[in-house]
């Protein structure tokens, strides 16, 4: 049924629509001090990871390489 739905949305066109409003929900950002990672309010230290139920996520920090990765 999902794969029904994306494909009529993209020959309606609409694909480009969607994503654009699911990148609209992501306006938080990343730093990195000091040795950790700070992102939506949660501070992880190098190379420590954190998973939500909530969204669905795992987050694992690399302040060395100033990256955070979000998985889900």
């Amino acid at each position: 049924m999902r794969t029904i739905l994306i494909l009529a949305v993209i020959a309606l066109g609409g694909a480009s629509q969607i994503m654009e409003d699911c990148n609209l929900h992501h306006q938080y950002e990343v730093s990195f001090e000091k040795g950790t990672c700070k992102y939506r309010n949660q501070t992880l230290k190098d190379g420590a990871s954190l998973r939500l139920q909530f969204p669905c996520e795992e987050w694992v920090c690399n302040a060395t390489q100033r990256t955070l990765t979000v998985d889900g």
